[in-house]
């Protein structure tokens, strides 16, 4: 490939968490309730759930979260950062590389130079392999996926010649559509961990699994705990394939540890 890869990096759909509020919350989460086929106030109440539980607030936990992240990836060398604006502030144009995340996951300082080596621009995309952490269903906390060639939700870049058009934009950049897109086009399968999913506690999708019903503060706080507990088993040296990401993790490990500290009785 000639050229280095113009790596954007676009933000997901997401809330000012800074400033939210209940009544705005409980607007913006009624079509995520709907399509999940949930009672309108489902997310509003699992937020009464968390405030009334701890001091540090539903709404603050999701702010540091975003903003560790945000900071992290908006100074990764040889990308463009573009915070969510409903997508509309996208560049299309020959020559990007397209990287999608949520406002919680943390990507490689190498991104970059590792999308230059290959020759990802006689490709459609690019898929590498995937590193979660946090997540309750993977028997270790930080789990590296092999070369699998799955897309899952972060891992993944798609090039300018694909993403023409706002509407191939659209089928790339959401996980729901991403997972149907990518196995159908050209793809390059890229061996190197390049980012790494987050599965906070306090996600939608963490805190129905976990609650399971039980709209309680002593379950919620049970979670918690169940997260902390995982996430103290992690030496340093479980980094060592990303150990760039060590930092961001001990400031999320901390951050759990803060709002554990600060359950309300």
């Amino acid at each position: 490939m000639t050229g280095k890869p113009a790596v954007i990096i676009v933000q997901r759909q997401t809330l000012d968490w800074q400033h939210m509020d209940e009544a705005a919350y409980r607007k913006a989460s009624i079509p995520f309730c709907r399509l999940w086929e949930r009672p309108d106030d489902y997310m509003v109440d699992m937020v009464g759930l968390w405030n009334s539980t701890f001091a540090i607030s539903y709404f603050e936990t999701r702010h540091r979260l975003k903003q560790l992240a945000t900071g992290h990836n908006q100074c990764i060398g040889g990308t463009r950062f573009i915070a969510y604006e409903h997508y509309r502030n996208v560049p299309l144009g020959d020559g990007h590389a397209y990287v999608f995340i949520d406002d919680d996951d943390w990507l490689s300082p190498q991104l970059a130079s590792a999308l230059d080596a290959t020759d990802l621009y006689q490709h459609d995309a690019g898929i590498w392999k995937g590193c979660t952490l946090g997540s309750p269903k993977s028997e270790h906390p930080l789990f590296f996926w092999g070369l699998n060639g799955r897309c899952m939700t972060n891992n993944y870049v798609v090039t300018s010649r694909w993403i023409q058009s706002a509407e191939t934009l659209q089928q790339a950049c959401k996980h729901s559509g991403a997972d149907k897109t990518i196995p159908a086009l050209d793809t390059l399968l890229i061996d190197e961990w390049l980012s790494i999913t987050n599965k906070a506690p306090c996600s939608s999708v963490s805190l129905e699994n976990g609650l399971q019903n039980k709209r309680d503060p002593d379950t919620l706080a049970n979670i918690i705990h169940r997260f902390n507990e995982r996430m103290q088993t992690i030496p340093q040296q479980d980094f060592e394939r990303a150990a760039w990401a060590w930092p961001l993790f001990e400031s999320t490990r901390q951050l759990f540890v803060d709002i554990a500290n600060s359950r309300q009785r």
